[in-house]
């Protein structure tokens, strides 16, 4: 039922699935830290992986959304130009 729910409010709103659920993420053999639990720096870079493809696949398809974020990254590492200085 919840997965039911999650289809729905992505149809309805336009929000991005990061699947975490898939093959990329099943296999843990290597990718978790020395409590066997979380995961180590290979097994964060695979998450993150998963939520960069999706991010770039919601970027592709609504290219005005994707030309505001990168917008809005440079303005947050203040890579701002001449006029639009950070106080």
């Amino acid at each position: 039922m919840a997965n039911a729910l999650l289809a729905a409010a992505v149809r309805d709103s336009g929000l991005v699935i990061a699947e975490l659920r898939g093959p990329r993420t099943s296999g843990w053999k290597g990718k978790l830290a020395a409590d066997h639990f979380h995961p180590n720096d290979l097994g964060y870079a695979g998450i993150a992986a998963v939520f960069a493809e999706a991010l770039a696949a919601r970027d592709s398809a609504d290219p005005e959304r994707g030309r505001h974020n990168d917008q809005q990254t440079q303005r947050d590492r203040g890579d701002c130009g001449p006029s639009q200085s950070k106080m």
